[in-house]
């Protein structure tokens, strides 16, 4: 157990870093070398401190691995053609379809573009979860407003992987639905909401319901999750569906 606290203290000491180490290869060599030396007295000293050297690469190196998916600066907001399938449900909002899609091509020549992007369709189509699809898009770097006490929507984007996000252009294509597991799960998990909604009715029970069973938190409203806060319950409805 201590050893694999000291591997989580390695990961959580990346995060509060200024910068990267940018030597992933060299914190993997000290680990090892802290091993090596894991002999006498100091044996449990050495071997903690490979753990922390551990868990300090891995997070590095996860890091690294995300930023060199982000979009360059240069391609924000011009049209990009892609392939992608739609993941997670996708959130009716008073501005469109938000939705989660994870880029398998990328059509346009010349362009890197992250593995999952946050699109919004203002049109407001029809895009099943698990779908397949060819749009054109146009993205952004992830970004929010700097305020301090209000919800930090750039952190919540890279914890979910999302480098970029925009919105879709007009006439997407339709191709054959995607047929792996988490495809599967997805219509599943929308098969279920819509169920709820048609035992309860669209409102406030069904939304509860839904997050509650299926982590699917959208059709709650800002109201709810100010009194969920209020009396607690935040992390009872945010954690149970996802569990």
């Amino acid at each position: 157990m201590p050893v694999l606290a000291a591997f989580v203290m390695g990961v959580v000491l990346c995060g509060y870093g200024p910068v990267l180490s940018g030597n992933t290869v060299g914190l993997l060599l000290l680990a090892g070398v802290a091993a090596v030396c894991s002999r006498g007295r100091w044996r449990r000293v050495w071997w903690l401190l490979a753990a922390l050297l551990l868990g300090l690469s891995y997070a590095s190196w996860r890091a690294e691995w995300r930023l060199a998916q982000t979009l360059p600066a240069d391609w924000q907001q011009r049209p990009i053609e892609l392939v992608g399938v739609v993941r997670g449900l996708p959130d009716a909002s008073e501005f469109g379809w938000r939705l989660t899609l994870q880029v398998e091509r990328v059509l346009t020549a010349g362009v890197t573009v992250p593995s999952r992007v946050q699109l919004t369709d203002y049109r407001g189509g029809n895009w099943p979860a698990g779908s397949r699809w060819q749009l054109t898009v146009r993205l952004k770097q992830r970004h929010a407003s700097a305020n301090p006490y209000g919800f930090d929507a750039e952190q919540w984007m890279w914890s979910e992987g999302l480098l970029a996000s925009g919105a879709i252009g007009k006439n997407p294509q339709r191709l054959a639905d995607a047929d792996d597991v988490r495809a599967h799960i997805d219509r599943l998990r929308a098969a279920v909401v819509a169920r709820i909604e048609q035992a309860l009715g669209p409102g406030r029970e069904a939304a509860l319901i839904a997050a509650l069973t299926l982590g699917d938190q959208q059709g709650i409203d800002r109201a709810d999750w100010a009194l969920f806060a209020r009396t607690g319950l935040t992390h009872l409805v945010s954690i149970s569906g996802l569990h």
